[in-house]
């Protein structure tokens, strides 16, 4: 049995509470300075409602709609002519951009840290300092993440909190981070070997733990560390395309990065060829720090599956195990004269239609390959076929049935994963003893506490102004990753409004009628019990970015957004 079988409950489930009963509070993150233009209030609702009435509204929740309470029900207005109902969602193709900036407005980056520019006046950016200065937009108040965090800004006067560590002659404050290495370098003592040995293989332990699987755009670095901080045992980088990381794409590289703070971290991989994982798999062995190497045999994205990858894979399993059998040749490649190598893992779905499912078909060869090969060690099985997606629920009964082709030999451990938004289906799914963990994915974001939950065995009714100190959270550890210059926090804004599309799905403890909240249950048109938990409700973008202005001050001009992710994610 797991640790987490074994804890005893910190405490008694808790039962929805009434309005007016105070609300089991959830431990609120380490208090954050949040970067804010100025004290803002939370907005009502851009949403056209009407006034709550006196009397509750009566009607019944429909099928796949969740409850709430009679007393925070609300009418939404009649439609207008010409509104047919549908949400506008973003494509890959189609999104808005932004704006392209032009350069010669822009300060030189070199410059704006004090520093001499390599490309002198052929430098397309402004050397202008005085000029720049006069047009320079406010900073924000508090200080600056990227400076506290690291002892220097390398944004320097782009900064928009560049004047807490600029002085009066504009020379940017602190050591960078590349000089404080090089010091310390030059006294450490390298040990050579001369006849290298076989690194040591420790296998990754998954069972019982709280693992947060890997969420393509909205799975990042940031999002990662608010997880940890809620209690994620074990977290795995974005999908990243072998094809681009063998190319050196930056951006793509950019998706293994691993905070110091996850002691437990994967990269998971799309690739199509045997040789070509095997090169990869070198590639990140040799250049990185991981704990495992996961396949990704489950992408149901048409660019990915239509060059044989994700869950085309499963289509032809002669493939599938070449490129298994490819990745454990690199990864053995790349650790040699290494102190410890990773993992493999792989990561699968049902099958290409619900109808025919083969991963229990695949599973034994697989199973063969582990027990031949001590470098792999788990599966995680994905309860949905590619063509079903999200609207329908996940198939656990048919994860139990793939767990069971592994007999008596427990050598790979098995990971379920699909609609888990609550301890009682986390708990639920282990009790038979057929898999060794959930995976969460869709939950994690809708619920970034759920791991606490889970822990605890709880329900907490988060209040909105914690759950507005998480956001805080992101933004800080956003601002430190992708920079806190005009153009990362741009970025930082973007991620975050994709992250609050799944923040706006959850519907607070006190105000559903039964719990515990279904992730497909689409929930009824509510008042929350504040305006900011109003606000938060709303699936409109335009709240989303009110909410975003609170915490990264206002938009730029002609700002506009659509959500990456066009599944809808309800039956």
């Amino acid at each position: 049995m797991s640790d987490i079988e074994q804890a005893p409950p910190a405490a008694a489930p808790v039962e929805a509470p009434a309005a007016a009963a105070a609300p089991v509070e959830a431990p609120a993150a380490a208090p954050i300075e949040a970067p804010t233009a100025s004290s803002i209030e939370a907005p009502s609702a851009a949403a056209d409602v009407l006034a709550p009435a006196e009397t509750a509204v009566e009607f019944v929740a429909k099928p796949g709609e969740a409850a709430v309470k009679p007393e925070f029900r609300r009418v939404l207005p009649p439609k207008t002519e010409g509104d047919d109902g549908e949400r506008e969602r973003g494509t890959f193709k189609k999104r808005p951009r932004d704006a392209a900036d032009d350069p010669s407005t822009m300060l030189c980056r070199a410059v704006a840290a004090g520093e001499g520019c390599a490309y002198s006046d052929s430098c397309k950016f402004s050397h202008d300092v005085a000029d720049y200065m006069k047009r320079r937009p406010k900073d924000f108040e508090g200080p600056c993440p990227v400076y506290t965090a690291l002892g220097y800004c390398r944004y320097g006067l782009n900064c928009r909190y560049g004047l807490t560590h600029v002085d009066a002659n504009g020379v940017n404050l602190g050591t960078p981070a590349d000089e404080k290495t090089a010091k310390q370098e030059r006294n450490i003592e390298y040990d050579i070997l001369d006849n290298p040995e076989p690194a040591e293989h420790k296998p990754v332990d998954f069972k019982g733990k709280i693992y947060v699987g890997p969420l393509t755009t909205v799975g990042n670095l940031p999002f990662r560390r608010v997880l940890k901080h809620w209690g994620a045992d074990i977290t795995i980088g974005e999908m990243a395309m072998a094809t681009n990381l063998l190319q050196g794409q930056a951006s793509e590289w950019a998706l293994l990065r691993r905070h110091e703070s996850e002691d437990v971290f994967g990269v998971q991989i799309a690739g199509a060829y045997g040789d070509q994982m095997a090169r990869v798999c070198e590639l990140i062995t040799r250049k990185t720090k991981v704990d495992f190497i996961d396949i990704n045999m489950g992408c149901p994205i048409d660019l990915v599956c239509k060059a044989g990858g994700g869950a085309a894979l499963m289509n032809r399993p002669p493939k599938l195990y070449s490129v298994i059998a490819g990745a454990l040749t690199g990864i053995e490649l790349g650790s040699f004269g290494l102190a410890t190598r990773p993992s493999l893992t792989v990561k699968m779905r049902a099958g290409w239609s619900e109808k025919t499912p083969v991963a229990h078909k695949l599973l034994p060869k697989v199973q063969t390959s582990i027990s031949s090969n001590e470098f792999m060690n788990q599966s995680v099985i994905h309860g949905r076929s590619r063509l079903q997606r999200y609207t329908k629920n996940a198939d656990w009964v048919y994860v139990a049935e793939c767990a069971d082709t592994r007999g008596d030999d427990k050598t790979m451990q098995m990971v379920g994963g699909g609609d888990v938004l609550s301890y009682e289906e986390f708990h639920e799914h282990l009790q038979s003893g057929q898999i060794d963990t959930c995976m969460l994915a869709r939950g994690a974001l809708i619920k970034p506490w759920l791991p606490t939950e889970i822990k605890e065995r709880r329900h907490y009714d988060i209040s909105s102004s914690e759950r507005l100190d998480i956001l805080k959270d992101f933004v800080k550890c956003g601002l430190e990753h992708w920079g806190s210059d005009a153009k990362g926090i741009n970025r930082t804004r973007r991620y975050l409004l994709e992250w609050m599309s799944f923040l706006c799905r959850y519907v607070p403890v006190g105000i559903l009628e039964k719990l515990p909240q279904r992730i497909n249950d689409r929930p009824m048109p509510y008042y929350g019990r504040n305006d900011l938990e109003t606000l938060m409700a709303s699936d409109q973008a335009a709240d989303w970015v009110k909410i975003s202005e609170m915490l990264l001050g206002p938009v730029p001009e002609g700002f506009q957004f659509v959500p990456k992710h066009k599944a809808n994610a309800y039956g």
